[in-house]
């Protein structure tokens, strides 16, 4: 026998596409790291509730948010890559790349062109999506690739990661700062880009206590099925709830 629930629909906020209750938006403070970055989502990522690839771009100044996954022909990546004013790479960590771990300050900016800003690519997905987005996309294939190790374990705690050195997109972006920011400019000392990490723990505590309360109250144990719709160009949510 199927029940079927009637909808319940939710307005999301505009900027960052959650849920009114879970906007994260008055805990965004953008910053100017002297760097760019491009933030390449992949349309499964989008379609996730709990993502931290727009917390990013909302998050510093002068980012980008493309969606697709084949990028060959996308015309936004075009115009980012024949830009004069940047100098491209890639954030992906297979050969041949630079480990930004053990590349000194004078190697750092040996990276970046005279009077060019650094633009960081970085796929927004799961490490299957990245990779076939890499093999799809020769533009972005072909340019120099980065990485990095993690210092210690992700901390979103609230969707599990392939491995204990995998980051979540907004935390391997506020790395990418935390090793190149000197070499872009940016000051580090007063740690000022400490404010993503801050967005996205209140993110992540908010998303834990509200399960330990759908824990305690029997609420949220039977599985749903989250779908989208466009409603007068609001964008909501409906949930639908079997058994």
């Amino acid at each position: 026998m199927e029940e079927q629930y009637s909808h319940s629909y939710r307005i999301l906020c505009r900027s960052c596409l959650q849920p009114t209750d879970w906007c994260y938006c008055k805990n965004i403070q953008p910053l100017d790291v002297g760097m760019r970055f491009a933030i390449l989502q992949h349309p499964l990522e989008r379609r996730r509730r709990i993502a931290t690839g727009r917390m990013a771009y909302l998050s510093v100044q002068g980012s980008y948010m493309i969606h697709g996954y084949d990028f060959n022909d996308d015309p936004h990546i075009h115009a980012l890559l024949q830009n004069p004013l940047y100098q491209p790479v890639v954030l992906y960590p297979e050969p041949p790349a630079f480990n930004l771990d053990v590349l000194s300050l004078h190697e750092k900016r040996q990276l970046i062109l005279d009077g060019k800003k650094l633009l960081i690519f970085v796929i927004d997905g799961t490490w299957a999506t990245a990779k076939k987005t890499i093999l799809r996309s020769q533009n972005l294939c072909q340019l120099p690739r980065i990485f990095f190790q993690p210092r210690q374990q992700s901390r979103f705690r609230i969707r599990k990661q392939p491995t204990k050195d995998c980051f979540s997109t907004i935390e391997a972006v506020h790395q990418c700062i935390d090793l190149l920011g000197e070499a872009c400019g940016f000051d580090l000392q007063d740690r000022r880009h400490d404010a993503l990490l801050t967005t996205f723990d209140h993110f992540v505590e908010a998303h834990v206590q509200h399960k330990e309360m759908l824990k305690k109250t029997g609420m949220g144990l039977s599985p749903r099925r989250v779908e989208k719709k466009h409603i007068e160009g609001e964008k909501v949510c409906s949930n639908k709830m079997k058994k």
